[in-house]
């Protein structure tokens, strides 16, 4: 009977042995993910992210514009240019709500505008942060 129970225990201890390493490997496999995504993000420049528009002149409305972009960092620089070629830049910002988002993120949305008939409307928008 003492050699059935040393061959139990035994086998308990090997499904525990077994059930750690495939736990440590999970975590393993997590940690260089985590890894993998900061050697990204941590880097000298700035991280962008863009969102081009382009809206057709219009007979009796002006061109309007919605945009959403998210930053990938907490603090960040919201830019918009006007690609139109144009003389003046004609794009005007009529709403920006900037609403965070979980780990200090921030979700930004812009209403954008031409007040001007007979005049198309492109550009774009850039979310910086470093």
């Amino acid at each position: 009977e003492t050699l059935k129970e040393v061959q139990s225990a035994l086998g308990r201890l090997l499904e525990l042995k077994n059930k750690h390493a495939a736990e440590t490997e999970e975590v393993r496999n997590k940690l260089s993910a985590v890894e993998l995504e900061l050697h990204e993000i941590d880097h000298e420049g700035e991280v962008q992210n863009v969102q081009y528009f382009d809206v057709p002149w219009r007979f009796f409305h002006y061109p309007r514009a919605e945009i959403k972009l998210s930053s990938r960092h907490l603090t960040f620089t919201t830019s918009v240019i006007d690609t139109s070629g144009y003389s003046k830049e004609y794009v005007q910002v009529q709403s920006e709500t900037v609403t965070p988002l979980e780990g200090g993120l921030s979700l930004v949305e812009m209403e954008l505008v031409t007040p001007h008939v007979f005049t198309s409307m492109s550009g774009k928008v850039v979310v910086a942060s470093k």
